[in-house]
């Protein structure tokens, strides 16, 4: 029995090492052709994952870049300098608006004053990037009047032009007060400015007249600074590109029902929208930091003056750094 097993035993070892020599049988420890495939399938696999992966790292940092740091913006020494300067010019431009008027009623005076980036979107480009940080001061004065119309523009007229602004259009270093209020009247009823009868208001009365800084060496002295001017930054200094600048003095005249030009925000924001929302800074789309934020109802308080007065008149002053947005949002 032994020895029958013994061979028995020998035949099936020299079986093995027969199938061992054949081609194409897997040798223990070797690698068959299967396996080199499984290995290069592998391979490109791993390959197709790190560019997939790179090029939707690449589209991602392309459509959510990382965005200024407006805390920082804000906090500049040049910008906070600036804007203190532009605040205290503006109180004192409206101050004296004030003391030139004392026939008018004051209704309310709106301020906004904040700096802000937003993310947007290239033409024609699947990436996006963000907007240089600016900032933005706005503050618009509401009255409410009587009296003889034509003469009350003259004096309106009178008062704006002993500031520092001129309106839009006129040649360089003139008040040009005939292309003010009272000019806009004469035009809109028909009449020359040289025509020595009085205008005749058409109803319902509504002027609007841009004014722009006059430059600074017709400006009278005391009243202000001119075009594209930055308080607060030394002679001979650059200013801050985020620092704002006084841009714009947009005076408006109305009766009812019309509505003066208000504050940008003072219109459908301030109206429907809760006090604590803010237009920037909700969202991922933008950032801002706000010093004031205080805009008025235009129909509210246009609703106030026309209770009493027959004519409103606003006066809104702005300011920004040249990356930063005045108007058009209200």
């Amino acid at each position: 029995m032994e020895h029958g097993g013994g061979i028995h035993g020998y035949a099936a070892e020299r079986r093995a090492l027969t199938e061992r020599g054949r081609p194409g049988t897997p040798v223990p420890g070797r690698y068959g052709p299967g396996d080199c495939c499984l290995h290069v399938v592998a391979a490109l696999l791993v390959l197709f994952a790190l560019v997939a992966g790179g090029i939707l790292w690449s589209w991602h940092r392309a459509m959510n870049p990382p965005g200024p740091d407006i805390e920082a913006v804000a906090g500049e020494p040049g910008v906070r300098a600036a804007d203190l300067a532009v605040t205290r010019t503006m109180d004192g431009q409206l101050d004296r608006l004030r003391a030139a008027t004392p026939w008018a009623q004051p209704l309310g005076t709106s301020v906004t004053d904040f700096c802000s980036a937003t993310l947007e979107s290239a033409f024609m480009s699947v990436s996006r990037h963000w907007t240089p940080a600016g900032c933005v001061r706005e503050t618009a004065l509401y009255v409410a009047f009587d009296g003889d119309l034509p003469a009350r523009l003259r004096q309106l007229d009178t008062a704006v032009g002993g500031l520092p602004w001129q309106p839009t259009g006129s040649p360089a270093g003139s008040s040009s007060p005939l292309r003010g209020l009272y000019f806009t009247l004469s035009a809109q009823s028909g009449q020359g400015t040289g025509t020595p009868a009085t205008p005749v208001p058409p109803e319902p009365v509504a002027l609007t007249v841009p004014f722009s800084p006059r430059p600074p060496e017709s400006a009278t002295p005391g009243t202000g600074p001119g075009p594209e001017t930055t308080p607060g930054t030394a002679p001979g200094a650059a200013p801050d590109p985020a620092a704002p600048r006084l841009r714009s003095l947009l005076v408006s005249v109305t009766s009812s029902p019309a509505l003066p030009e208000g504050g940008t925000w003072d219109g459908v924001w301030a109206q429907d929208y809760a006090p604590s929302d803010r237009p920037y800074g909700r969202d991922g789309r933008s950032r801002a930091v706000y010093r004031v934020w205080h805009p008025l109802s235009t129909e509210a308080l246009a609703a106030a003056g026309y209770a009493h007065h027959r004519y409103l008149a606003t006066f809104v002053l702005s300011a920004s750094s040249p990356a930063g947005s005045v108007r058009g949002h209200g």
